[in-house]
């Protein structure tokens, strides 16, 4: 494996916004090319965002996640984008810049440039749902300057995704950090990504358990139905059982394995598949 770490391909300055105060870094990770192996064409790519409420980044799904996709011979290039106090859009133009690059780096990163795909948990999921509902946005396209395709995402893969600015099913933390306190009725319809689904929106592999407590499972379901209602290809999981947050739902990070959260183990399979099917 070559794993090797590197700031985010994103200039603040000319894309108008503040530099934060922690600065933001990818860490890329390629899976070792076997001599004499048969190579399928150019591997995919995940862009990896662990959750954290945008207040910090996750380590549970960060890089434990990235070994199960490295094992399956996808590349991952993980995310810690800017949490709080940088406000939108510092981070969703953070995941645009890495996309960019990983489309721009494909070659070097032996991975194929159509098939990018952005992977998020929890707020994480916010931010890679925001990428495929906003890529081709005026306010984004204007800040990063270039070609929008750039920036879009070949398919995403949602882990109990914050996703409604609802107050009744909303994440009010994840608001909170990502607009301010003092976020305004535009601020909480933007942060609503199923207002805002459309036809040009990427395929989305999306799981969720139905007794999550703290980001409700009525915020992958609000998604998939405005993907439905557009057309746009998804695959849903609902798993009956499971607190938010379990990452892998295993040992390895910090979850008691049980035989109520058996099932959902299998999601990182079911995700594999559904990246190498699209």
């Amino acid at each position: 494996m070559l794993c090797y770490t590197r700031g985010v391909p994103l200039d603040y300055e000319k894309a108008g916004l503040p530099k934060p105060e922690k600065e933001a870094e990818i860490k890329v990770y390629l899976p070792d090319l076997i001599p004499g192996a048969i190579q399928e064409p150019r591997r995919p790519l995940v862009v990896l965002c662990p959750g954290g409420g945008y207040h910090f980044v996750s380590p549970r799904e960060a890089e434990p996640v990235a070994l199960q996709f490295l094992a399956a011979n996808i590349a991952v290039v993980k995310l810690t984008y800017s949490v709080k106090p940088a406000l939108f859009p510092v981070s969703l133009f953070e995941l645009a810049s890495t996309v960019r690059w990983a489309r721009e780096n494909a070659a070097g990163l032996e991975s194929n440039p159509s098939r990018i795909i952005v992977c998020g948990f929890s707020a994480g999921g916010h931010l890679s749902a925001s990428l495929c509902v906003y890529w081709n946005s005026e306010f984004l396209c204007g800040g990063l300057g270039g070609n929008a395709q750039a920036f879009k995402p070949d398919g995403a893969v949602l882990c109990y995704p914050v996703i409604s600015g609802e107050k009744a099913v909303r994440h009010q933390g994840s608001l909170e950090n990502l607009y301010g306190r003092d976020f305004s009725a535009e601020d909480e319809y933007a942060f609503s990504l199923e207002k805002h689904a459309g036809p040009h929106c990427p395929p989305a592999f999306i799981w969720h358990t139905a007794t999550d407590d703290a980001v409700p499972v009525e915020n992958s379901l609000a998604f998939a139905a405005a993907l439905s209602r557009h057309k746009t290809p998804f695959e849903l999981h609902v798993f009956p059982q499971g607190a938010h947050g379990l990452s892998l739902a295993t040992h390895s990070v910090g979850i008691e394995e049980s035989p109520e959260t058996a099932g959902l183990r299998r999601w990182p399979q079911l995700a594999i598949d559904w990246i190498k099917r699209i």
